[in-house]
């Protein structure tokens, strides 16, 4: 499993049982499943080999980086620190690495 997946997993059971609630879509809670999801979800990708599955799925990571470093300009126009640092913890969920606000 994707480290990265794992920690926000392990993070979300926690509060899932603190809460008490029984079902979550966890494509909600962790932008890379999200967009390994979206991905799966159109046929095309359905039956396709894992070399092809993965390469549109870093296409899409890429993308989503993309909008969400465009966000993530606007949030610092309007001095928004509670929405730089969630967009921060999503970007960090896309690159496999700790992102750093600037």
């Amino acid at each position: 499993m994707f480290p990265k997946i794992k920690q926000d997993l392990r993070k979300l059971l926690v509060q899932l049982k603190d809460e008490g609630r029984v079902s979550v879509y966890f494509d909600e809670y962790n932008e890379l499943t999200d967009v390994m999801y979206e991905v799966y979800q159109e046929s095309i990708y359905k039956e396709a080999d894992a070399d092809t599955y993965l390469l549109e799925v870093s296409e899409r990571c890429k993308e989503r980086i993309n909008l969400l470093l465009d966000v993530y300009g606007y949030a610092k126009q309007q001095k928004d620190k509670q929405w730089m640092d969630q967009l921060m913890s999503r970007l960090s969920q896309l690159t496999f690495t700790p992102a750093e606000a600037t």
